[in-house]
C-alpha cells in the first residue's frame, strides 16, 4: 500500500499483466479509504490465472477508467467491484471465465461500452456475450485471432497503444482486450 500527505490526483495502471497471484481475501487493486486518489485508470492491462476478491474494486466517489483490458481465466469472486458514488468508464474490455464479471452496488454512474462480459451486464452499450479466440491461450497469449468476435469490435478511447505497445487500431475499428491484431499477425 502506499500512503500519501495529500489526497492523490490519479493513479494510472497501464500495460501490466498480472498473474499466479493468490490473495483470495482482497481484491488485486483497492485505494485505501483515507488516501483515494481523484481518479483510478486501469489500461491494456492482462488479468490471468489469479485467485482474489477481484482484481479492482472502485468504492470511492472518484473517476474510474478501466479501458482495453483482458480478465481471463481467473477465480475471482467478481473482476470487478464497484461501490459508493463512483463514476466507471468500462470500455473494450474481455471478461471471460472469472465468475461474475461486474458487481455493481454503486449509487454513481457506471458507463459499460464495447465489452465481452460472460454473463452480460444490464445497460451495457455495445457488447455481447461470446467465447474469443485466442492465438495461444494456454501459454497466456490473448491477443485475439482474426476471426474471433472482440476483433475490431471496439471504439476509440484516448489511448493509441496496446500491451505491447503496437498502434490501435490496426484496422478499421480497435479490438477488444489488452492486444491490438497487426496485419502482420495472420
Amino acid at each position: 500500500s502506499y500512503q500519501a500527505d495529500s489526497p492523490i490526483e490519479l493513479i494510472s495502471i497501464n500495460n501490466v499483466i498480472f498473474k499466479e497471484n493468490s490473495i483470495t481475501s482482497k481484491s488485486m487493486i483497492a485505494p485505501l479509504s483515507y488516501n483515494i486518489p481523484k481518479r483510478i485508470y486501469i489500461v491494456n492491462c492482462l488479468f490471468y490465472d489469479n485467485s482474489a476478491l477481484s482484481c479492482i474494486e472502485l468504492n470511492t466517489s472518484k473517476k474510474g477508467k478501466f479501458l482495453n483490458n483482458t480478465v481471463v481465466n481467473n477465480s475471482f469472486g467478481s473482476a470487478l467491484i464497484l461501490s459508493g458514488n463512483s463514476y466507471a468508464s468500462i470500455i473494450n474490455n474481455i471478461f471471460r471465465n472469472s465468475s461474475t464479471a461486474i458487481t455493481d452496488n454503486s449509487t454513481g454512474t457506471t458507463n459499460v461500452s464495447y465489452c465481452n462480459i460472460e454473463g452480460t451486464y444490464d445497460g451495457a452499450v455495445g457488447s455481447y456475450d461470446s467465447p474469443e479466440d485466442f492465438m495461444d491461450e494456454v501459454n497466456g497469449f490473448y491477443r485475439l485471432l482474426n476471426a474471433s468476435p472482440g476483433h475490431e469490435s471496439g471504439i476509440p478511447t484516448a489511448f493509441k497503444w496496446d500491451l505491447e505497445n503496437r498502434i490501435r487500431p490496426d484496422g478499421s475499428a480497435f479490438d477488444l482486450g489488452c492486444y491490438e491484431l497487426q496485419g502482420s499477425d495472420y
